[in-house]
């Protein structure tokens, strides 16, 4: 399988080189072997139930899917090793599956508290395993402090820098506004789990968001909570010190991300909405603006209040 290419189409003798493997590693179907066993039929060089494009190895990605789920979900202290051999073993395997970033993005997840408090370094891997062997790089598509802290094999103490966040919602942001796709040229859209760069982009950046790590002194289910309502805020104060003249478009970016993300993400931008009601020295003149559900004198509210309806409609 590491031989052999997974983008088949772009392979002119392809028949050949599946061929090949097969009369290397012959696969013995049920009929095969009756007839043979009965001393029957055509013998052992036929071929009954041929197989054009698939092999053993491939009809092993769904089962290698549920395999790492469950390791996941078993005690650390009994399934690290394994997991962390499968995913070494296996992970060439990635680059023939039908939709890795998407089974990498829900695992993240769904597996959000275990895979935060409990296994840092199986989380690394298994980012590694699903992007590096991918025949359309989309490790090019990270951010560069991202990399480095996927590579490193050491716990890490990896905190984005102030400049991360605002750097990654922009990226995201041109991505969506341009009409220029030249970047993603080198994609075959129709082959690819996703139909468009904008979605390619959005799964990735929300995968960098969620494997930030926790603190190494509070590597903890209860500080969970706390420190993904600290990236939320984060992401609220780039709408809320925005000054471009574009709130609305990054309104809908910071939406359309969030809704990628774990509910505990989104805290921050509900918590800010309580701030803002309870403060009685807002004025709210029920206009029904974009700019909010009502028009707010105050500027941050204004972005806060422009940021509910992407955020809610996405989700």
């Amino acid at each position: 399988v590491g031989r052999s290419s997974p983008d088949f189409w772009r392979v002119g003798d392809w028949s050949h080189v599946h061929t090949a493997y097969h009369e290397q590693f012959p696969e013995h179907h049920y009929w095969t072997r009756t007839e043979n066993y009965n001393d029957r039929g055509t013998g052992s060089g036929a071929a009954t139930l041929p197989i054009y494009y698939t092999n053993l190895c491939l009809r092993m990605i769904p089962i290698l899917d549920i395999v790492i789920h469950r390791m996941i979900e078993l005690p650390a202290r009994h399934s690290k090793v394994w997991l962390i051999d499968i995913l070494r073993s296996y992970s060439k395997l990635f680059a023939y599956h039908d939709a890795p970033i998407t089974f990498l993005h829900n695992t993240l997840f769904y597996y959000d508290t275990v895979l935060a408090t409990q296994r840092d370094l199986e989380k690394r891997i298994l980012v590694r395993s699903c992007l590096e062997h991918l025949s359309f790089k989309p490790m090019e598509y990270l951010s560069p402090q991202f990399i480095k802290y996927l590579r490193s094999e050491d716990p890490q103490t990896w905190s984005p820098s102030p400049a991360y966040f605002s750097e990654l919602v922009d990226r995201l942001d041109d991505v969506i506004k341009s009409a220029d796709t030249s970047e993603f040229g080198h994609i075959n859209w129709k082959f690819n789990e996703f139909g468009n760069p904008v979605c390619l982009m959005l799964y990735l950046k929300a995968i960098e968001l969620m494997c930030i790590p926790l603190p190494p002194n509070k590597v903890t289910g209860e500080y969970l909570s706390e420190h993904r309502h600290s990236i939320g805020t984060k992401l609220v104060d780039i709408v809320l010190n925005n000054n471009s003249g574009q709130l609305p478009e990054l309104c809908n970016t910071l939406g359309i991300l969030l809704s990628a993300l774990p509910i505990s993400f989104s805290h921050a931008v509900y918590r800010k909405i309580f701030e803002i009601i309870q403060d009685n020295s807002t004025s709210m003149k029920l206009r029904g603006t974009y700019a909010g559900c009502c028009g707010i004198t105050r500027p941050e509210c204004s972005g806060v209040s422009s940021l509910v309806l992407p955020a809610l409609q996405h989700r």
